[in-house]
């Protein structure tokens, strides 16, 4: 049971590069996605199972019906997940620098909408903040983090019924 469940812990540090089920595949999949780069005149000579097989020696990873898998951190960055974009320009309130085992320290600039939100997530490799280490606050407000830590809020375990009174009360 305990190997199911680091199995299960562990999954979210592959990716599964679908339909690519061998050596030729996997060499097209890395050409049609600029890991290697040469001029489209080049590519119908390119020996696509030798570079798909050079690839998978080097960085491991298994075939399956469903397609390559393999750790994250052995994709070149063009394969990388790209950072959520979030456009600069909007009001910026609070900025919490957040660590998973995933990804190193990454900021969460808020308030946001719920597709920067979801992208954080998916990049993060998390389905809930909850998971992730909050390792640094700042607001963009001078002293309001000391303001905040000066007031008497409530505990986390009275947290709920508290919003559930200031929702009743529609302030």
């Amino acid at each position: 049971m305990d190997d199911i469940l680091n199995a299960a812990n562990r999954v979210k540090e592959y990716a599964l590069l679908e339909e690519v089920t061998s050596d030729r595949t996997l060499g097209n999949y890395l050409v049609a996605h600029g890991v290697i780069d040469c001029p489209e005149n080049i590519k119908p000579y390119l020996d696509y199972v030798g570079i798909g097989a050079e690839f998978y020696s080097d960085h491991g990873g298994a075939y399956t019906l469903n397609g390559y898998v393999v750790r994250k951190t052995e994709l070149p960055p063009q394969l990388q997940p790209q950072k959520p974009f979030r456009e600069e320009s909007r009001d910026e309130m609070l900025r919490l620098t957040l660590r998973t085992g995933h990804h190193a320290d990454y900021p969460l600039i808020l308030p946001a909408d719920e597709e920067y939100l979801s992208s954080v997530k998916k990049y993060l490799c998390i389905d809930e903040f909850a998971e992730a280490q909050i390792r640094d606050v700042r607001f963009k407000t001078p002293y309001i983090g000391q303001m905040i830590h000066a007031m008497k809020c409530p505990s986390v375990e009275n947290t709920t019924s508290s919003q559930k009174r200031w929702r009743q009360s529609g302030r």
